[in-house]
């Protein structure tokens, strides 16, 4: 095997490494941001709340995700709004993955027992308090499985 092809090309494969890197853990963030506020959103009391974030779910899952990068590259500067490469796919990407994240959290916010509410709630908790320190530990501990699996995917 002759690896001078590899070496000779390795400052190229290390930018790519850097930038791989750099996209993930930018993704790693943003995704969750809008994972936990879409799930929050997606079992809140307001009606339209929940539709607007049902149908964000239901298009980020089933448009594929080339067609969303497609979309952010080439449709968004028609209509004026122009980013460079590089950020638009980290748009596209936080798009298509914030609707997985959604479900993924409200999954484990719905598998929470009524019975934790109940107690947060019989403590006098605000609602901002029976979610942080109640209801959010215990649901994240049951999505760590299934956010796992989506992290090793990207």
């Amino acid at each position: 095997m002759d690896f001078k092809f590899v070496w000779e090309h390795l400052p190229s494969l290390f930018r790519g490494l850097q930038t791989t890197v750099s996209v993930s853990l930018i993704l790693l963030v943003f995704v969750n941001i809008v994972g936990v506020l879409g799930a929050l959103a997606r079992t809140s009391r307001i009606k339209l709340l929940r539709w607007v974030t049902a149908a964000y779910v239901e298009i980020a899952r089933n448009v594929p995700e080339l067609v969303q990068i497609y979309f952010v590259f080439f449709v968004l500067p028609s209509l004026g709004y122009k980013f460079s490469a590089y950020t638009c796919g980290i748009i596209a990407m936080t798009f298509f993955g914030g609707g997985y994240f959604i479900e993924v959290y409200r999954s484990g916010l719905e598998a929470v027992p009524k019975t934790q509410f109940e107690a947060a709630t019989s403590l006098a908790l605000t609602r901002f308090q029976r979610m942080r320190h109640v209801i959010f530990p215990q649901a994240l501990r049951i999505c760590l499985p299934a956010l796992n699996g989506y992290f090793y995917t990207w």
